[in-house]
């Protein structure tokens, strides 16, 4: 959309009225138009043998730079409305489809095949940390690949293998409640250990296609049967202490490690305070957080369509635990390697 069509765009939208300035949207859009251009060029630039790869990568991510330096201006000038704010990074979605369906993982980011965000498919490609596309989709891949949150759910992964590799050396035959399991890598990965402690894991998700993924990911790493069970199920009835004992019973671990995110206050408060209630004596509920200090959230808000994770600091969530009536003395804080993920451990 140019020109004319753009600037009434700006006006329906925007609320801006003077049709001869600048408004910061309209600076948006023409730096859209030169992203769009460096895309085409970097394009044209990969079919030649010459040019080095890293250089492509290096062009890549200061196109990205140029651009998302215009969307804190936007937003702000929007005065963070979130409806107007909404349309604009639709808008900008659009504008630059051509060039980030090139990318099998931006392209996933921005359409939810399964119908929600982060979903087992999309985890797992992270988790792989390699390139599924060719041409200039390689390079946004990459790019995507190398991003701070991308980065740190990798860490986030082998951080809760180590946390979970501890309880089962020091317990026999634990009972371990996997919330929003996905593809459950991190359990696949410890078979050995979960066999030799007789654990019995069950791994909860809404995602009928995940559960199925992990099902058989564990039956070819010989947890089936007897070490693991699935359950399609809502979480968010587990705010119910009398339903989750009823459905699930004591557990010795009960952990997520993407689920809280997605989750409001009043809804989380209450999903903490039933899970800590549903621990066995010297159980552990392990749950962790992104902490918005440490990434750009505009990144997944406006390049992807990966937004609807609640921002929250360190301290808010702590107050979360304080709100749901856990023991302050009863929590521990650990952190993944590269800092935006934040794990809280609570013991019975």
């Amino acid at each position: 959309m140019k020109g004319r069509d753009s600037m009434l765009f700006c006006s329906s939208h925007t609320g801006f009225t003077t049709p001869d300035a600048e408004t910061p949207v309209q600076l948006l859009y023409k730096a859209t138009d030169r992203f769009n251009q460096q895309m085409q060029d970097i394009e044209r630039r990969c079919s030649d043998p010459q040019e080095a790869p890293e250089a492509l990568l290096q062009a890549v991510a200061l196109a990205f730079d140029e651009v998302g330096s215009h969307f804190a201006v936007v937003e702000q000038v929007l005065q963070n409305d979130v409806q107007k704010i909404k349309a604009q990074q639709v808008e900008f979605r659009r504008r630059t489809h051509e060039y980030f369906s090139k990318s099998r993982l931006m392209h996933h980011a921005r359409t939810w095949p399964h119908g929600y965000e982060g979903d087992y498919e999309m985890l797992e490609a992270i988790y792989r940390n390699e390139p599924m596309s060719a041409g200039l989709g390689y390079y946004l891949d990459r790019h995507f690949l190398s991003n701070v949150l991308a980065e740190a759910v990798r860490n986030r992964k082998e951080f809760m293998r180590s946390l979970l590799a501890e309880e089962l050396l020091k317990r026999k035959g634990p009972k371990i409640l996997n919330l929003a399991s996905g593809s459950g890598r991190e359990i696949e990965e410890l078979a050995g250990e979960i066999k030799a402690s007789g654990a019995t894991v069950t791994c909860v998700d809404f995602d009928a296609d995940a559960l199925q993924f992990s099902q058989k990911l564990f039956a070819a790493a010989g947890l089936l049967p007897g070490h693991a069970s699935f359950r399609k199920y809502n979480v968010q009835k587990m705010v119910s202490r009398d339903r989750n004992r009823k459905e699930f019973g004591p557990q010795d671990v009960v952990y997520s490690i993407g689920l809280f995110d997605y989750l409001g206050d009043g809804m989380l408060v209450r999903l903490l305070g039933a899970l800590y209630d549903l621990l066995a004596p010297g159980g552990k509920l392990i749950a962790s957080f992104k902490d918005c200090t440490r990434y750009n959230h505009r990144y997944y808000q406006w390049m992807s369509d990966w937004s609807t994770f609640f921002q929250r600091t360190e301290e808010q969530c702590r107050t979360l635990f304080d709100h749901a009536g856990i023991p302050t003395a009863s929590l521990a804080l650990h952190r993944d390697g590269s800092g935006p993920i934040i794990f809280f451990i609570v013991s019975r």
